[in-house]
């Protein structure tokens, strides 16, 4: 899943590069470029927290250790 994030964000690229030769007119695909951006983030978040072992919490100290 992270790779897939990190696909999506090298396809925002791309459209930031398209947007800028644009000029003026690329404004609406700079915008979508955001978007994707945006969307990248959350795939590739969503992997981090798959491949992420669970929180167990804080380490607890036995009673008797101090």
């Amino acid at each position: 899943m992270i790779a897939l994030g990190l696909a999506t964000e090298l396809v925002a690229a791309v459209l930031v590069v398209i947007g800028l030769f644009l000029g003026a007119d690329g404004t609406p695909v700079l915008w979508s470029s955001v978007g994707v951006v945006l969307v990248g983030l959350l795939i590739s978040a969503a992997g981090v927290r798959r491949a992420r072992p669970p929180w167990q919490g804080w380490p607890t100290v036995p009673p008797d250790a101090g």
